[in-house]
């Protein structure tokens, strides 16, 4: 059944295409979204005529572009793909981690406000459910900085540098805008 190979191969990589163009795409929108209400420079909410995020999708692509770089400088193209999959987990993981944070300090602040859904219990079934979800989330952080022993990633320290500054990086750049674009509205 070697035939069943190709057509297994064009699934997967199909699928893969289908998961990097979302990965593209789906970010960029919210970035737009971000941009249109003023929290971004003025710049990266302009669109195509098909409202497509012109500039943005540019940053994007040079981002992506200089992180595709890692394919061409590690040894193992696994390990490079491992390494961008981890990068990824982890600024999504902070994410959710400030999601939890948000829901537990929304509901003390602002105990009385009208929500679509309320979890049980009051502060304690809140405590409990994003506590739970808070300490899975800094599991799976602390994962994505532990290097595979199926891959040669070399020096683990290397590996955990890389997954560091990046996901610093990563989280570090929206707190810069952020603070630069209040500096510009408050002059």
């Amino acid at each position: 059944m070697k035939w069943a190979l190709y057509i297994l191969a064009f699934c997967v990589a199909f699928g893969s295409l289908a998961g990097v163009l979302s990965w593209i795409s789906g970010p960029s929108k919210g970035l737009l979204s971000t941009a249109k209400d003023n929290l971004l420079p003025e710049s990266l909410a302009q669109t195509t005529k098909s409202g497509a995020p012109k500039n943005m999708m540019l940053v994007q692509g040079f981002i992506v572009t200089i992180l595709a770089c890692l394919y061409f400088v590690m040894k193992d193209v696994s390990v490079a793909f491992f390494l961008l999959s981890a990068l990824t987990v982890s600024v999504y993981i902070i994410m959710y981690i400030l999601m939890y944070l948000a829901a537990i300090k929304l509901r003390k602040t602002e105990p009385d406000m009208e929500r679509p859904y309320k979890i049980p219990g009051g502060m304690a079934g809140m405590i409990l459910v994003a506590g739970i979800g808070l300490l899975a989330a800094i599991f799976g952080m602390i994962l994505a900085f532990i290097p595979p022993a199926q891959l040669p990633v070399g020096s683990p320290g290397s590996y955990v540098a890389v997954v560091s500054v990046g996901t610093v990086g990563f989280f570090i750049i929206p707190l810069i805008i952020a603070q630069k674009r209040k500096n510009l509205i408050k002059n």
